[in-house]
C-alpha cells in the first residue's frame, strides 16, 4: 500500500506556516504525523483534513 506523505518542509509549504507551527499542530492533535526511519511525515489526507477543518470553522 502506497500512501502519499509530506515531509515537515512540504507541510510547511502547503500550509504556509513555520516548522514550529507544524509541530504545535501535531502536538495538539490537529495534524497527524507518522515516523519513517526517525523522520516525521504527514499524510496528504491529514494535511487536507486540517485545511478543511479550518475553512469550515
Amino acid at each position: 500500500m502506497s500512501v502519499p506523505l509530506y515531509t515537515v518542509r512540504e507541510a510547511e509549504q502547503v500550509l504556509r506556516t513555520s516548522r514550529t507551527t507544524i509541530y504545535r499542530l501535531m502536538k495538539a492533535g490537529d495534524l497527524e504525523g507518522v515516523m519513517v526511519r526517525g523522520s516525521r511525515r504527514f499524510t496528504v489526507r491529514s494535511v487536507e483534513q486540517y485545511i478543511a477543518s479550518q475553512i469550515t470553522e
